[in-house]
C-alpha cells in the first residue's frame, strides 16, 4: 500500500469512540414534558408498563429524598438498570389496568411517586 492511499484510507475512517460535539447532543434532547407524553401514549397504546421486583418492587429516591417507583414503557430499558445493588432483581411486567387501579392508589397512600424510564 503506498503511503497516499494509506493517508486517504485514515481521514475516511471514524472514530467509533470520538464523541459527539455539544451542538449535536443539545439537538437530540427531547423536553421533558415531550418525554412524560411520549410514555403516556406508548404505556397506554402497550397496556403494560415494566418494573424491577425481587422480594419486593425496586424503590429509589430523588435528590430530595422522595421515594420513587421506577417504571419503564419498555423492558429493554427496565433491563438496562439490573446491576450493582438491583442485581438480583428481574423486569416483571405490569398490566396497564391493575397498575393504575391498584399500584397507583397503593403509592399514593404511602406518598411515593413514579420515576419514568429512569436511566
Amino acid at each position: 500500500m503506498t503511503y497516499i492511499a494509506f493517508i486517504f484510507i485514515i481521514k475516511i475512517m471514524r472514530n467509533p469512540y470520538q464523541r459527539k460535539s455539544a451542538s449535536s447532543i443539545a439537538s437530540t434532547i427531547v423536553p421533558p414534558q415531550q418525554q412524560y407524553k411520549n410514555f403516556i401514549e406508548t404505556v397506554v397504546a402497550q397496556a403494560k408498563v415494566y418494573a424491577l421486583y425481587h422480594d419486593g418492587w425496586a424503590l429509589c429516591a430523588t435528590p430530595s429524598g422522595q421515594q420513587t417507583l421506577a417504571v419503564w414503557q419498555a423492558k429493554s430499558m427496565a433491563q438496562l438498570l439490573i446491576r450493582d445493588k438491583w442485581a438480583e432483581y428481574e423486569v416483571e411486567e405490569v398490566g396497564l389496568i391493575p397498575f393504575v387501579e391498584k399500584v397507583i392508589p397503593f403509592l399514593r397512600e404511602q406518598n411515593t411517586h413514579l420515576s419514568l424510564n429512569l436511566m
